[in-house]
């Protein structure tokens, strides 16, 4: 009996994004092992007869790939939206990213309204000495 060898192929930029991707629940289910091959920007799926219980199983390769394709599809998708969110300070971690300007802000406008204040009580000291 001889085992089929399925790849699926993917741009750089999605594999790399597919490290995150925890295949375990789609290797058990599929009865497959999933690699990632990044010099041929590829992932390989082979046939694993045995699930994680030891049990034979068949494997479902075909419905491997389409799961992955779907996974990567989200991804992107998903990949997308957020890029256009967070692309301003790439050595922020972006959840943090958010409350960092906005704390930022916070104080330059406390510091705006300060300074305000401070010209509106000089110009109405002007004006009283200039009334006397």
């Amino acid at each position: 009996m001889t085992k089929k060898l399925k790849t699926v192929i993917f741009p750089s930029k999605i594999l790399d994004s597919v490290k995150k991707f925890n295949f375990r629940h789609l290797e058990n289910e599929t009865a497959t092992k999933i690699y990632i091959d990044h010099e041929n920007l590829k992932i390989v799926i082979k046939p694993n007869y045995e699930d994680q219980y030891g049990y034979h199983t068949e494997p479902k390769i075909d419905t491997a790939k389409d799961q992955i394709e779907e996974m990567v599809k989200n991804y992107e998708k998903n990949f997308r939206k957020s890029n256009k969110r967070v692309e301003k300070d790439p050595s922020v971690h972006p959840y943090y990213y958010h409350y960092n300007n906005k704390h930022e802000n916070s104080i330059a406008l406390r510091r705006e309204k300060k300074n305000q204040r401070k010209e509106i009580m000089q110009e109405i000291e002007l004006n009283i000495k200039n009334h006397k």
